[in-house]
């Protein structure tokens, strides 16, 4: 087969030479054996066998996805599908991500409380110990108070040397980021007034990021010297500290346990010192994950509008032979899992829990429903997470929308206390509502599940959709298979249109599609004695040689026919 695009010739050769696959002469000469699916990517034609669309039409029986049919309606539609579905999983990975974020935040506010506790039994203890010594002079006095005092003041050194360490690290990074930005080698005159500014741009940045940094790193240094020198004053406080100690030879035992306790102090006020640094928002936190769950939202509801859309659309172009029924909101699978996933262990009924959910979000809406599940989760998370930080037991969250919703008693609400964790909130913050989809084949006025169809009603809605579209060549093998005669004629009467919007190929047997489709142009094939596929004759159908190329061919000859005819009573 010859093939001319875009001015460009190309030649198809079929034979055993290749095991029958397909070899493509390209117009500088050079040849490749390819596949159907690298031809079909090559050349703007779609071409199936009979089978095919049968295979199609049972795996779309099996998903129940409107998915499978998109490439028949456009292969954009098809393509924007998997966009829009991988749109939602991003959505759900960043809501996991918003949420670990959050998680992490109650686990710092949980460790600040558990340290600011730590720290006020400390804070006691040294107390009580104080007030049990002998009255010191007051220059002694002084001594001690001027040693805890730098001891505070070293601890918040090192914090902020850190800090600031954390911080000019950024700005070396953030340099050489700026020094690698894009520049223009050559430039069109139409691009040279933004070439300009954009180098201005850069020149300003390079030049005062790397002031900056030479500006910061003279700075660290001071910084690093006045610390050491408020070291080495703390280390003399020590002496003079320990001095005053050592007069207090009777209480050594305590003012030893004084000394231990205000070490172990001070390293606990660096650590809190160092936690308020890095420890992120609960409230930003909080908002974020909010922001998150709303955009996964909307991407679900835009995914679910669309899928109506094309539903109605796939119903057109099949001419109404499939019917395919949306419910937006209908397939609650994911929410449901979900809920077992969540409840798991707990105690909880699956037959009671699922019918609790069900009739909330008959009654509320599926969205309301999940906000308020989620909101005891995460109050029911963050609770766990802070009373870990304390020896309090009991208690916790009423959780009463766990109640409402999936029907939990307060023993198996007590269990799914002890049990929860990041991961079952994740699977359940992380689950939507999806399209359920019904497909029918319409026969005539009886809709037939398409899971009963025949894998002939199933194909032959395929066939009627391919021929509804405009598009490339469209090369069909054996389109009459697994096809009544009935259904032959319908399509043999749709030829008629579809010949006007795109090219057909139809490589067949019956007579119907031939005739009755007025095909403009007929190939009777023969095999030759090497098995070799022949051209016998081609013309238009009411050639006298192409008549009877027809008849001998596809009526079984002349003969037959004309017993047929009289058996009928034509």
């Amino acid at each position: 087969m010859d093939i001319l695009q875009d001015g460009a010739k190309f030649a198809i050769h079929r034979g055993p030479q290749s095991s029958y696959s397909p070899v493509v002469t390209y117009p500088d000469g050079s040849k490749k054996q390819v596949s159907l699916k690298d031809l079909r990517s090559l050349f703007p034609g779609v071409v199936y066998s009979q089978g095919e669309l049968s295979e199609i039409g049972k795996k779309t029986k099996q998903k129940a996805q409107l998915s499978g049919l998109l490439q028949f309606v456009d292969p954009q539609y098809k393509i924007d599908d998997d966009n829009m579905a991988r749109q939602v999983e991003a959505g759900k990975r960043e809501v996991r991500v918003a949420l670990q974020d959050l998680s992490a935040a109650w686990e710092a506010e949980a460790e600040l409380h558990k340290l600011s506790m730590q720290k006020g039994s400390l804070t006691q203890r040294i107390q009580a110990l104080g007030e049990n010594l002998p009255e010191l002079p007051e220059e002694d006095r002084q001594k001690i108070v001027r040693f805890d005092a730098l001891v505070v003041q070293d601890g918040l050194r090192g914090t902020c040397e850190k800090h600031a360490q954390s911080a000019l690290d950024a700005l070396v990074d953030l340099k050489r980021k700026v020094e690698a930005s894009p520049t223009f080698i050559q430039s069109t005159e139409e691009a040279q007034g933004f070439n300009n500014a954009y180098a201005d741009f850069s020149k300003i940045l390079v030049d005062g990021v790397n002031a900056l940094v030479e500006e910061l790193t003279e700075s660290s240094e001071k910084v690093s010297l006045s610390g050491m020198e408020l070291s080495q004053s703390l280390e003399a406080a020590r002496t003079e500290r320990n001095l005053v100690m050592e007069k207090l030879t009777e209480h050594k035992a305590a003012t030893d346990q004084i000394v231990r306790l205000k070490e172990e102090l001070r390293e606990l006020d660096a650590k809190i010192e160092e936690l308020k640094v890095d420890m992120p928002s609960t409230e930003a936190g909080t908002k974020k994950l909010e922001e998150c769950l709303n955009d996964l939202k909307a991407k679900v509801t835009q995914r679910a509008a669309k899928t109506k859309t094309w539903a109605d659309m796939i119903e057109e172009l099949s001419d109404n032979r499939v019917e395919a029924e949306v419910e937006l909101e209908g397939d609650l699978s994911e929410i449901t899992e979900a809920a077992d996933s969540l409840m798991a262990r707990t105690g909880s009924q699956t037959a009671t829990r699922y019918q609790k959910l069900t009739d909330a979000i008959a009654a509320k809406g599926v969205w309301d429903v999940l906000e308020a599940i989620l909101d005891d989760c995460l109050n029911a998370l963050r609770w766990r997470q802070m009373s870990s930080s304390t020896s309090a037991t009991g208690g916790g969250p009423d959780c009463v929308n766990l109640s409402d919703t999936l029907g939990v008693t307060d023993k198996a609400l007590s269990s799914f206390l002890t049990l929860l964790d990041l991961q079952r909130v994740e699977v359940m913050a992380t689950a939507v509502p999806a399209p359920a989809i019904s497909l029918f084949y319409c026969d005539e006025d009886r809709p037939i599940s398409f899971d009963k169809a025949s894998e002939g009603q199933r194909a032959a809605a395929l066939l009627f959709m391919l021929l509804e579209q405009p598009g490339g060549p469209l090369l069909i093998d054996q389109p009459e298979g697994d096809l009544d005669n009935k259904i032959v004629s319908v399509l043999a009467d749709k030829l008629h249109t579809a010949k006007q919007r795109r090219q057909i190929f139809f490589a067949s047997h019956n007579a119907n599609i031939v005739v009755n489709g007025s095909s403009e142009l007929v190939v009777g094939m023969d095999v030759a004695p090497e098995a070799m596929r022949t051209v016998g004759c081609s013309g238009a159908i009411d050639s006298t040689d192409i008549c009877f190329k027809i008849t001998e061919t596809m009526e079984g000859g002349k003969k037959a026919f004309g017993d047929r005819k009289d058996k009928y009573g034509y």
